[in-house]
């Protein structure tokens, strides 16, 4: 059992203590760098679909999953902060199998861009 942040104990599967152990390790052996980080995401969830992690140049890190996340993973990467990163960095991440495509929020400006025809 793992006890989260807001102090409510959840039964996970067997698969997501694992992958939290692993985790953990990887968080505790790396420096932090993304060829490092990018490594260890291709042996994390190289089955699942794979993963990759982008440096924002501005002291944050965009984790992009190319796999639905599943709800333990979501569980595992909000409750725990297991996700590896250097120090001060602010880190996110987002399930990489949608498909965003127009401006704006919803794509309500589509078409109304201000192109040259």
């Amino acid at each position: 059992n793992f006890s989260s942040v807001s102090g409510f104990t959840a039964s996970l599967p067997v698969e997501a203590k694992r992958l939290a152990l692993q985790m953990r390790y990887f968080q505790c052996t790396t420096a932090g760098t993304i060829p490092e980080i990018n490594r260890m995401l291709k042996f994390l969830f190289g089955r699942y679909g794979g993963a990759y992690v982008l440096d924002g140049l501005n002291m944050t890190m965009r984790y992009r999953f190319r796999f639905p996340l599943s709800w333990w993973m979501k569980f595992i990467f909000d409750d725990f902060d297991l996700l590896p990163r250097p120090a001060g960095v602010k880190i996110t991440y987002s399930d990489g199998t949608r498909k965003y495509f127009g401006f704006g929020p919803y794509r309500v400006n589509f078409g109304h861009g201000n192109f040259g025809a």
